[in-house]
């Protein structure tokens, strides 16, 4: 008995330990479950297949990519390529990362910067020298003391407004010449050189336009021998339109809307050194390669290489903020420091992204326009590669605590026109931020998405995506007042509150409607003469003093029509411009419409008709010629109409601006 008490006690134990044990690694199991994943080696193909192929096919799925391709490489190695899906969906060509060219947009100016950097390099010319000296032909015009540098023009502070309008062609032939697009399309100087970031594609064709000028060839020639050749990029070319062996092995580009893929036409750029580049993955590989200061023959030295890539722009210090390098965003994540730059024209769009400090970098192209999950994928690599405790939510220090009202406003981006009609174009793009209280701004973008920001410095606010905290500071104006809004390098200026939506819709709403009575109250009073006469066969002048006199009506009427047609005819034009840059474009890219300047010509002629309103008014009020409804009438005209030259005025819509 003894014996089976003992063995009795003994298997209790083990029935015990078992419990405990299955216990304990039940407990263990979600833990283990829930344990991050180790982080992402960046020199093994595995793991980078492992990780971006699923993405890279998710994210084309989502958005109906036909095709894509992206290169990987590390010190000095490209590490891993490969292409997505199609070239052209309907002959099924595969993309091959080898020789499938991709359009890569704005990724373009790198390229050229490079080529800058080159003739810098070599001492051919100077960065911070005024630029005026190695332009041929046309000289950018003095209208601040300081003149604008190629130092300035590689980080998109020149103070260039931008022009959209007639940039781009689809036919080669209409393509102008470097130097007479620069010459002719100048656009005006907004703001002194160097002191903020507006992004600015005539800045990058005029640093081009500075290497053809330097060097004596043409810019696209230039690239190819000094550049491309020595970095073994056989498939890369800035020529409009490609050679016939590069034209033959492009993806085609394509236009998508929602699950809608249509091929897109090709675009010609007349700022080619802006935006014109053609390349495969496995080119750009042997440029990152380069870049990262691994390449067999560099075309830059070290130090040319790191002057490129350091921070040469940064509108508040700090590693928290955005900077501009010469070409590249520069800027931190999970405390590595990334240069970047991303391109989208119709039909194609691309990403380039840098490590320096870890000799790591990768591109990534598609032939559909949507960008976004590209720069997706450097967050999420990023993350798995170099992990780092989720940051803390941001909150307010008390000593902060307070009214917020001198941030609350509407802003617009720094990146519009000022002097063209295409000032019309950031009425669509303002952002108002009001004070959402418990010291938090809530921003409210053009398409009702919000987004809530908490104070954590003195001008400084903050939100956090994913653990992740993003910083955007407010700037002070020479006047102490809050004038500008940073998001990223992007800068936004702040509306006086004229010329805000809310005001400026309501007061053209309530002209027109005046201007269409000034049109009815002309011709309901004439049809109903035009019915009497026509039952009582005679006719029934405006008599008075004896005598028959013509009333301000058809003037009037006539400016009515005038300017209410033109504002609904520039409304229609406009927002049939606009249906379209969801794909990436607007049909106003390609031309300055003969319906455009038609259109240009009606205020004009209204205003005409103002002034003979006026001489008309002046003569009859001499002769009392008018009733007292008659010259109550002419009055509403005129005031209806010096009411909206100040908005003409405004938009650059008085005269021919475009």
């Amino acid at each position: 008995m003894a014996g089976m008490r003992w063995h009795a006690h003994r298997l209790f134990h083990v029935w015990m330990l078992l419990v405990l044990g299955a216990a304990t690694l039940a407990a263990l199991v979600p833990a283990a479950a829930s344990a991050a994943p180790p982080p992402l080696n960046l020199s093994s193909a595995t793991q980078l297949a492992a990780f971006v192929d699923p993405y890279v096919t998710r994210s084309m799925a989502a958005a109906h990519v036909p095709g894509a391709v992206v290169a990987f490489v590390d010190n000095g190695t490209v590490v891993y390529e490969r292409g997505f899906g199609y070239a052209n969906l309907a002959q099924k060509t595969p993309v091959d990362p080898q020789t499938t060219l991709f359009r890569v947009a704005s990724v373009s100016k790198v390229l050229t910067t490079a080529a800058v950097m080159q003739l810098a390099d070599r001492g051919r010319l100077r960065l911070d020298t005024d630029v005026n000296r190695y332009l041929r032909g046309f000289q950018v015009p003095p209208t601040y003391p300081e003149p604008v540098t190629l130092s300035e023009l590689l980080t998109h502070t020149a103070g260039f407004e931008d022009r959209t309008l007639d940039i781009a062609t689809l036919n080669a032939r209409d393509v102008q010449p470097l130097g007479v697009y620069l010459a002719t399309r100048m656009p005006a100087r907004v703001t002194p050189p160097g002191s903020i970031f507006s992004y600015s594609n005539y800045s990058f064709a005029l640093a081009g336009y500075v290497v053809q000028s330097v060097s004596g060839q043409l810019f696209d020639q230039y690239l190819a021998g000094q550049v491309f050749g020595p970095l073994g990029m056989e498939h890369t070319s800035f020529a409009q339109p490609l050679p016939p062996s590069l034209a033959s092995r492009r993806a085609t580009g394509y236009d998508v809307t929602g699950a809608s893929v249509t091929p897109a036409p090709f675009e010609y750029f007349d700022d080619a050194p802006a935006d014109a580049m053609s390349t495969t993955a496995a080119d750009m590989g042997r440029f990152m390669i380069e870049q990262l200061g691994a390449g067999k023959d560099p075309v830059l030295s070290a130090s040319a290489r790191a002057d490129m890539q350091r921070a040469h722009f940064q509108a508040v210090p700090g590693p928290s903020f955005d900077a501009m390098a010469y070409g590249y965003q520069r800027y931190q994540r999970n405390g590595v420091t990334i240069l970047s730059k991303e391109g989208d024209v119709r039909g194609y769009a691309s990403y380039l992204s840098l490590l320096p400090d870890q000799h790591f970098g990768f591109f990534v192209a598609a032939n559909s326009n949507d960008s976004s999950w590209m720069q997706d994928l450097e967050h999420q690599l990023v993350s798995r590669a170099f992990p780092k405790p989720p940051e803390p939510a941001p909150v307010t220090p008390p000593g902060l605590r307070g009214a917020l009202g001198e941030f609350t406003g509407t802003y617009i981006p720094a990146r519009s026109s000022h002097t063209t009609v295409e000032k019309l174009r950031v009425a669509t793009e303002e952002i108002t931020v009001a004070d959402a209280g418990g010291e938090r701004l809530i921003v409210t973008y053009p398409d009702g998405s919000a987004l809530r920001l908490t104070q954590i410095a003195p001008l400084v606010f903050a939100y956090a995506v994913d653990g992740v905290t993003f910083r955007w500071p407010f700037l002070r104006g020479s006047r102490g007042r809050v004038d500008r809004l940073l998001i990223g390098n992007d800068t936004y200026n702040r509306l006086p509150w004229y010329a805000t939506n809310p005001v400026q819709l309501p007061y053209v709403a309530v002209l027109v409607l005046v201007f269409l009575s000034l049109l009815g109250a002309w011709m309901i009073p004439a049809s109903v003469r035009r019915l009497r006469r026509w039952t009582t066969r005679a006719r029934l002048p405006v008599v008075r003093n004896g005598r028959a006199v013509a009333g301000p009506r058809p003037l009037g009427a006539l400016i009515g029509a005038l300017n209410a047609v033109f504002v609904v005819a520039l409304v229609v034009v406009l927002l049939s411009a606009s249906a379209t840059q969801d794909l990436g474009y607007s049909w106003l890219t390609y031309d300055r419409p003969t319906i455009l300047y038609a259109l240009l010509c009606l205020p004009l002629l209204s205003i005409a008709a103002t002034v003979a309103l006026i001489a008309l008014t002046a003569v009859r009020w001499r002769r009392q010629a008018w009733t007292r409804g008659q010259l109550a009438y002419g009055a509403i005209v005129l005031l209806a109409e010096a009411a909206f030259i100040p908005l003409l005025l405004y938009w650059n819509l008085l005269g021919f601006h475009v």
